[in-house]
């Protein structure tokens, strides 16, 4: 009967069979198990971590000499600096101190973008080509012009309790409409006659660089008196305008503060129509000539972003003068072409200077300013 009741030996019991099943073994070894238990211990966090897109973003600091009193060398990852300079992976100290550092520069960049606006501002009104070629602007800016005001003025007729409610809590919206209508009317009347404003750009700088003028105007060549396409073009800005959008927002609601939060709104819709308007009168080049894709246009931009918005922001305050305002945008067509000579053009032809360039035509681009 003892003999009966004794263990066997050698056979695993039903709870060691099922702790050593193939299934609870997979569960026991498994990356979620492994990673709870480290975080379970403090040596690691459950929650993997993305891999890093670029793995030569940071470079440890170079190891210096020991010091004489033999103290160890802390060598952990909080030694690696940015290379790239990417503000997401920097704390807020860093953030602010790349600004304070920039903002000389940046400055610098949009004084010379006002000084090129004023200078060729100046030359594209004494420019009798300008001044005769601004007729054909003027009657296709005027049409749109109008009807842009006619559509605000009967939708706030209509919506009057609500506009009156919107100008109440959100005074800024006022500012925002002035700054918009300009934006909108000039950027359709660009899509429906692209050649009305490419002349004006053409004639101011003919007298720049005759020699490049007569390329570009070859590049954007068109019979088409009016774009059959502009409203699809119109659409695909629409499309394209998310972040501009966005952005409007967000200033729309500094309005509610009261005092300042106007000024604010004002400010910064201003802002944004200045960079927007700069896509819009160096199109120009960007698409009517070298025919760019939106990739392509957006990348070109950014590498001259202070320098362009430098040059639109005067001209953008000008615009928001209604009725009489949008029409300095045909102005500022005409003066882009300084800034375009000033970037772009290597060609060495100047005002009363017939010595030719030997640079190749081929050769487009100056650094990036």
């Amino acid at each position: 009967m003892s003999s009966n009741n004794a263990p066997r030996t050698g056979v695993p019991s039903m709870a060691q069979r099922f702790s050593n099943s193939p299934v609870i073994t997979r569960l026991r070894n498994s990356p979620v198990i492994s990673a709870a238990k480290r975080w379970a211990a403090g040596k690691a966090s459950p929650k993997p971590q993305p891999r890093d897109p670029n793995p030569r973003r940071y470079m440890s600091t170079p190891v210096t000499a020991p010091n004489p009193i033999g103290e160890k060398m802390n060598l952990t990852n909080n030694s690696a600096t940015p290379l790239n300079g990417e503000l997401a992976n920097q704390p807020p100290t860093s953030r602010i101190s790349k600004f304070i550092r920039n903002a000389s520069p940046r400055l610098k960049k949009m004084g010379e973008g006002f000084l090129e606006a004023s200078k060729g501002g100046w030359s594209a009104i004494n420019n009798p080509k300008v001044q005769e070629d601004f007729k054909t602007f003027f009657k296709s800016m005027g049409t749109i012009l109008l009807a842009m005001y006619a559509i605000v003025g009967v939708l706030m007729v209509v919506y009057l309790p609500v506009v009156i409610f919107g100008l109440t809590w959100a005074p800024g919206l006022l500012g925002q409409i002035l700054t918009m209508i300009p934006l909108w009317s000039y950027n359709i009347t660009r899509k429906r006659t692209p050649m009305a404003n490419n002349q004006l750009f053409l004639d101011e700088l003919e007298k720049l660089s005759p020699n490049r003028a007569q390329e570009l105007a070859q590049q954007m060549k068109s019979d088409e008196v009016i774009n059959k396409n502009w409203m699809e073009d119109i659409y695909h800005d629409l499309r394209t305008s998310w972040h501009f959008t966005k952005y409007s927002l967000m200033f729309l609601a500094f309005s509610v503060v009261p005092v300042i939060g106007s000024l604010i709104t004002f400010l910064g819709q201003t802002w944004l129509v200045a960079d927007r308007m700069g896509w819009n009168l160096l199109s120009v080049y960007t698409i009517s000539a070298k025919k760019m894709s939106y990739r392509q246009q957006k990348h070109w931009m950014r590498a001259r972003k202070w320098r362009i918005i430098g040059f639109t922001l005067p001209y953008v305050f000008l615009a928001s003068i209604p009725f009489v305002g949008p029409f300095t945008l045909g102005i500022a067509q005409a003066a882009t072409s300084h800034i375009y000579f000033h970037l772009l053009s290597k060609d060495t032809d100047t005002v009363g200077d017939k010595k030719k360039s030997t640079s190749s035509p081929l050769i487009e681009f100056k650094k990036p300013t």
